[in-house]
C-alpha cells in the first residue's frame, strides 16, 4: 500500500498520539514515575507526531477519513501549541501525560460545512 492510498501516512500523527497515551497510562501502572520522565514522555509524542506530520500526505482513505492541506496546517498548529505545555507540566501522574496526548489527537480533523439539503 502506497502513501497515497492514505493510511501509511495519512494517520502517522495520530498513531504516534494514541501510542503515548498507550504509553503513559502503561508507565503509570508498572511503577509510580518522575515529573522528568512523563515530561519527556509528553515531548517526546509530540515531536514523533509533528515529525511524521512532516511526511504526511494530503489524502482519503474511505468516506470517514479525508485529509486536505488545511487539515494538515490545524495538525500543525495543535501540535506546535501543545508543545509548551508538554515542557512546562510538571505534574507526576501519568494521566495528564495520556490528556495530552488524547487532546492533541482530538485536533486533527477539522470540521466540514454540511451539503444537506433542507
Amino acid at each position: 500500500m502506497n502513501a497515497a492510498a492514505g493510511f501509511p501516512l495519512t494517520l502517522g500523527p495520530q498513531l504516534a498520539l494514541a501510542c503515548g497515551a498507550v504509553g503513559a497510562l502503561f508507565l503509570g501502572a508498572l511503577r509510580p514515575n518522575s515529573a522528568a520522565l512523563l515530561r519527556l514522555l509528553r515531548a517526546g509524542v509530540l515531536l514523533a507526531a509533528l515529525a511524521l506530520l512532516a511526511f504526511s500526505v494530503p489524502a482519503s482513505a474511505g468516506p470517514l477519513i479525508r485529509l486536505d492541506g488545511w487539515g494538515l496546517a490545524w495538525q500543525f498548529l495543535f501540535y506546535a501549541g501543545a508543545l509548551p505545555f508538554a515542557f512546562l507540566a510538571g505534574s507526576d501522574d501519568e494521566v495528564t501525560t495520556a490528556l495530552a496526548a488524547l487532546s492533541a489527537w482530538g485536533s486533527w480533523r477539522r470540521p466540514r460545512p454540511c451539503s444537506c439539503s433542507s
